[in-house]
């Protein structure tokens, strides 16, 4: 199992997720019905999102948005078309247990190299706008490696 991205409570940051079904980047340009719900604790908040490069998702956290401390699951659902289904549309859903809010500084995962789940990547921002250049890569286990280059 992957080990969860630890963020300080009180951080705002951004996270970046790649859908892909089947194992090949699906075209998000081609979706009706999206929806994004994060859950924490039986708590649904529905969040807003923009579509980068086609096939990935990009959401805003806030610390008004994650206010309580535990793991966060990410949900994500849509429609594309299909013409094998009689409504003429694929009902699709992916989700994820994306990060963990704790805290104190101590528990957070390392700012300078952190592995993230499955094919998401997360990014924080800072008061001044985006922080330093990101390089990623995929390391022998196949997990996606985040590193800050300055």
């Amino acid at each position: 199992m992957t080990e969860i991205v630890n963020i300080r409570e009180g951080n705002d940051f951004a996270l970046v997720w790649p859908i892909t079904r089947d194992g090949q980047p699906e075209d998000l340009s081609q979706v009706t019905n999206a929806k994004l719900v994060a859950i924490i604790h039986n708590d649904v908040k529905v969040l807003e999102f923009e579509t980068v490069d086609t096939s990935k998702i990009r959401v805003e956290f806030t610390k008004v948005i994650c206010r309580s401390r535990g793991v966060y699951n990410l949900q994500f659902s849509y429609d594309i078309p299909d013409s094998g289904f009689a409504d003429g549309k694929r009902s699709c859903a992916v989700d994820r247990d994306a990060f963990r809010i704790v805290a104190s500084t101590a528990e957070a995962s390392g700012s300078s190299e952190f592995t993230v789940p499955g094919e998401m990547a997360i990014a924080f921002i800072g008061p001044r706008g985006p922080m330093p250049e990101i390089q990623m890569s995929v390391n022998e286990n196949g997990h996606l490696i985040a590193k800050i280059l300055n």
